[in-house]
């Protein structure tokens, strides 16, 4: 499976915003998917994340490991 096959499996039922409004000091996320006719999909968190969020990690480090061989 190519990344974006795996990168859109992975965002499929994701919201637009993960916000926990509990915390003041944090960690803030965004991931932002362009595409070439314009569009874009973004999804943003401030320390808050979809139940699959580590997918992403897990994807990245998968592309970058696959990038220094």
């Amino acid at each position: 499976m190519n990344f974006l096959d795996q990168l859109f499996r992975i965002v499929d039922n994701w919201n637009e915003k993960y916000i926990n409004n509990n915390t003041f000091d944090g960690t803030e996320w965004q991931l932002v998917i362009k595409f070439r006719d314009g569009h874009s999909r973004q999804y943003d968190g401030k320390d808050a994340y979809p139940n699959n969020f580590e997918a992403i990690e897990s994807l990245k480090y998968n592309v970058i490991e696959s990038a220094g061989k």
